[in-house]
C-alpha cells in the first residue's frame, strides 16, 4: 500500500472513531464499537465527583466546532501516531477541510481530494498519481464528536476531569486510562471566545486496549476556522481536462500518472 496512503486512512480512521470526522468518512460508522467501563466503587473510596460547571463550559466550547454543517472551512496542523505500528504516524501534516453542500476539498500533507461538480479527485503528489471517480456521496447523518455521548456520561464510564488555565487558553481534559475505547479527550480553547484550537485525542488500540504503549493518539490543531468554505478556491484548479474521448491530466500535472475510474 501506498505509504503515503496509508498514513492519510490511518488518520482518517481516527478522526472517525473519535467522532471528528468531517466528510465521507462515515463508512467507518458501522465498524465503530463502544466499550462502557463502570469505575468500581468500594466502600472505602467515594466516588470520583465531576465538576458539572467545567463539563457544561466544555459543552460551550465544543459546540463552536461543529463540523456537521452545510458550510465551514478548519484549517491547520494534524500530528497522529498509530502505537501498534511505529512506521505509520504523522509529524505536524497541514491539513485543509473545507466544504459547501455537496462539495468538499480535503488537504493532509501531501495529498489532496476533491469532490465537486460530479467527479471526485484523489492527488498524492507524493507518488505524483491522481485517482479520478464519480462524485463521492456525503451521508446525511455524519458522526457527531464521541465526546458528546461521553460527556452524557462521564462519571458513569470512570472519566476524571482535569482543567487548566495557560494565558488565553484553556484545557479540558477528560481522562481515564483503563477506558476500552477513548482514554483522553481533551479541548483547548480560548477562555474569552472559547473558540477551539485544539483536539487531543488517546484511543484504545482495540487488540490489547490494556497495553498503553499500542495506543493510538492524534494530535489535532486549528490555526483557522471559518463559516465560509472559499470551496471555489480549491476546487477549480486545473488538475484533469475532459476531451472529446478520453480524460487527461493538466498542464501542471502531465508527470502525473491518471487513474481513471469512471
Amino acid at each position: 500500500m501506498n505509504k503515503n496512503f496509508k498514513k492519510s486512512l490511518f488518520v482518517f480512521v481516527l478522526l472517525a472513531l473519535a467522532g471528528a470526522s468531517v466528510l465521507g468518512w462515515a463508512k467507518y460508522k458501522t465498524s465503530i464499537t463502544k466499550a462502557v467501563i463502570n469505575p468500581v466503587v468500594t466502600d472505602s473510596v467515594a466516588p470520583y465527583k465531576i465538576d458539572t460547571s467545567k463539563v457544561a463550559l466544555l459543552k460551550r466550547a465544543y459546540s463552536k466546532l461543529n463540523l456537521n454543517k452545510k458550510e465551514f472551512l478548519i484549517a491547520g496542523i494534524i500530528g497522529a501516531k498509530n502505537g501498534a505500528d511505529s512506521t505509520d504516524r504523522l509529524t505536524n501534516a497541514d491539513y485543509v477541510f473545507s466544504r459547501k453542500g455537496t462539495s468538499f476539498y480535503f488537504k493532509l500533507g501531501a495529498t489532496e481530494s476533491f469532490n465537486a461538480n460530479g467527479f471526485y479527485l484523489y492527488v498524492d503528489h507524493g507518488m505524483k498519481r491522481v485517482l479520478l471517480s464519480k462524485e463521492k456521496q456525503i451521508a446525511s447523518d455524519f458522526l457527531m464528536p464521541e465526546l458528546s455521548s461521553i460527556l452524557n456520561t462521564v462519571a458513569e464510564e470512570g472519566f476524571k476531569l482535569n482543567s487548566t488555565v495557560n494565558g488565553e487558553n484553556h484545557r479540558i481534559s477528560l481522562t481515564n486510562p483503563y477506558h476500552l475505547s477513548c482514554k483522553e479527550y481533551s479541548v483547548t480553547f480560548n477562555k474569552l471566545t472559547l473558540k477551539p484550537n485544539r483536539l487531543f485525542i488517546r484511543l484504545s488500540n482495540p487488540q490489547e486496549p490494556e497495553d498503553g504503549s499500542k495506543d493510538n493518539v492524534i494530535d489535532f490543531r486549528i490555526r483557522l476556522s471559518s463559516a465560509i468554505s472559499n470551496i471555489q478556491k480549491y476546487t477549480t484548479q486545473n488538475i484533469v481536462i475532459k476531451g472529446n474521448k478520453s480524460w487527461s491530466l493538466g498542464p501542471a500535472f502531465r508527470s502525473y500518472e491518471l487513474m481513471n475510474t469512471l
